[in-house]
């Protein structure tokens, strides 16, 4: 995140990973055969961009050549086909999954028929399973449960197949799993197999999900997925949330006040749609009306501006973090200078600075310290501002302490503040960014950010 230049677009760089595999091309907006690959390369820390086509895109480019999606387009330029080889390489290159023949035949049986087929019945609309040349859900499960019962007998006491090491055939079996049980014959399957082996195939399912890369990956994947008309489309219908706040439009890049209303709306299971725009569309669309961003488009139209107006409607919506007059001074307090001003330090180039009247850092510190001190005595014993559950301004106290201890100024602020109130600040920093809700939604925002050349 962050514009072009910004401190913020050269994070980590100077560790970027030589695991580099090139680009996974596969189905857009489907839950498919490029999610085992997705999972094996998070848990390898595999660099592994995306690119995802529609089934009109697919139609163009399908070749002698390319037969079949997904396929890896390789650094060197050579396509890579073949899902199970696209995993084993995948595993290979991470170097942490088991890689032997049990995980190869693990990961045939999962790209074959019965396992796979859980992909059309669920990624596609009814209406076109006879072009798959599917059988009935019912004679389905009869192929399907001798085939989970005999993965349960494999399993042994687990956890994984190979033991206490994940291998690459897992991913993709997790992956079937996954699919089948929120399919449309869930619970007929879960009959057909029987308590006993689901309960061990779930206790793997559970424990898959849980490894470093694969939780992150995971949390960070499209919530919505599926052919339009599909039992997938339609997940979550039935219970869909009343707490739809509409569209958040806010800058595309740019770790900036779009961050607090993100996490409030994620923590309350609030409906918020996003809507990034780039410098040049925002001067296109900024007028008497929108006169700044972010802003919200309600589901009835109308327009509601000014982002301490924003966190407090979102919290109010979501109906668990608190809200009251303490909460609405801490949000004024983020959401101006010099807590705001971690912002455009982070995310804008220094010869950007200028443009915005910025104080130098040094006198910036000199005016942010005695703030932050304040706060620090102002969170008492904690864990939160308001005790023991957070309010709505302490999301924008959050994303103020971040941009702060990721900024240039960092060790310097450290400094001013001094280590017993930076270590009760910290407290709380690392408190709030463990709510439900919250974590999930740090851990698949963009790590890239700023303008270029920003910090």
């Amino acid at each position: 995140f962050g514009a072009p230049g910004s401190f913020a677009s050269k994070l980590g760089s100077e560790e970027k990973s030589s695991k580099n595999a090139g680009t996974l091309v596969y189905f857009m907006g489907l839950q498919s055969r490029g999610e085992p690959c997705r999972m094996i390369a998070a848990y390898g820390g595999v660099d592994l961009k995306d690119k995802l086509l529609t089934f009109e895109e697919w139609g163009k480019l399908k070749s002698e050549k390319i037969p079949y999606l997904p396929y890896i387009e390789q650094p060197d330029g050579k396509i890579k086909l073949e899902t199970v080889e696209l995993c084993k390489h995948l595993a290979t290159l991470g170097g942490k999954m088991t890689v032997d023949e049990k995980q190869t035949e693990l990961c045939k049986t999962a790209n074959s028929h019965p396992m796979q087929t859980a992909d059309p019945y669920l990624n596609l609309p009814e209406e076109a399973w006879p072009n798959y040349k599917l059988p009935s859900l019912e004679d389905w499960v009869k192929q399907l449960a001798p085939v989970l019962k005999k993965l349960a007998g494999d399993l042994g006491d687990g956890p994984f197949f190979g033991g206490e090491t994940p291998g690459y055939g897992e991913a993709f079996i997790w992956h079937n799993i996954e699919n089948q049980m929120i399919g449309p014959a869930s619970a007929q399957i879960k009959e057909a197999v029987g308590a006993e082996d689901m309960k061990k195939l779930m206790a793997f399912h559970a424990k898959f999900k849980e490894l470093p890369g694969v939780k992150e990956y995971l949390a960070g994947r499209p919530k919505k997925f599926g052919a339009p008309g599909s039992f997938a489309s339609k997940l979550g219908s039935e219970e869909k949330s009343s707490k739809n706040a509409g569209t958040l439009v806010y800058f595309m890049g740019l770790q900036s006040r779009g961050e607090p209303c993100r996490m409030i709306a994620a923590y309350g299971g609030v409906d918020l749609k996003d809507k990034l725009l780039t410098f040049e569309e925002w001067g296109k669309l900024k007028s008497e009306k929108i006169p700044y961003l972010p802003y919200i488009e309600q589901p009835d139209g109308k327009i509601k501006l000014e982002t301490v107006e924003l966190c407090k409607h979102l919290a109010t919506l979501g109906g668990k973090m608190t809200v009251d007059e303490k909460q609405t001074e801490l949000c004024k307090t983020a959401n101006s200078h010099p807590m705001q001003t971690a912002d455009p330090y982070l995310n804008l180039p220094e010869e950007a600075w200028p443009n915005y009247k910025l104080p130098s850092l040094e006198d910036w510190v000199k005016q942010l310290a005695p703030v932050l001190k304040k706060l620090a005595g102002d969170l008492g014993d904690g864990p939160f501002f308001g005790g023991e559950t957070p309010g709505y301004g302490e999301a924008f106290i959050w994303h103020n302490i971040e941009n702060q201890m990721i900024g240039p100024a960092s060790a310097q602020i450290k400094e001013a503040v001094g280590a017993e109130d930076m270590k009760k600040l910290m407290a709380f920093h690392a408190k709030f960014k463990e709510l439900p809700g919250v974590k999930e939604y740090l851990a698949g925002r963009p790590k890239k950010f700023g303008a270029p050349g920003s910090f």
